[in-house]
């Protein structure tokens, strides 16, 4: 069942912002794998494709829980997400490298937990003087 939960805010304060259409996941079936990597999932998938401009999937850790491994056949793009310091340099490497390995189309990193009061976020500079991609130093 498709569920419309409106955005926090509207232009006149009122809560009724721009929202978004879900699909909630419900109980645990008795084999999550199986309704995953069904081809019924896949046609949801590409239905909500064709009628959304945007459509994403919120699954468990793909390193911790295998269950979502099939959805990366019918994924678009991957990004992970991580609180900061909630993982290594190594771990976000082998994630990546875990990811790309069973075919998935690795978009990056999303970090959260950053308050704009810690210094890795502001002005470009600042939090260009603290990052350093996977790789190393971004070339100009």
């Amino acid at each position: 069942m498709i569920r419309r939960v409106s955005g926090p805010t509207g232009n006149n304060g009122d809560g009724g912002g721009p929202g978004m259409d879900v699909i909630v996941a419900g109980g645990v079936p008795p084999n999550p794998t199986d309704l995953l990597d069904s081809k019924r999932m896949a046609e949801l998938i590409r239905r909500c494709e064709q009628e959304y401009d945007l459509v994403v999937i919120d699954t468990p850790p793909v390193s911790v829980v295998s269950d979502a491994i099939p959805l990366l056949k019918v994924a678009g793009g991957v990004i992970a997400v991580t609180m900061l310091g909630g993982s290594s340099r190594d771990a976000a490497t082998h994630l990546r490298k875990q990811l790309e390995s069973l075919g998935a189309n690795f978009l990056g990193v999303v970090i959260n937990g950053i308050s704009s009061n810690d210094g890795y976020y502001g002005s470009a500079y600042g939090y260009a003087e603290r990052y350093e991609p996977a790789g190393g130093p971004a070339e100009s």
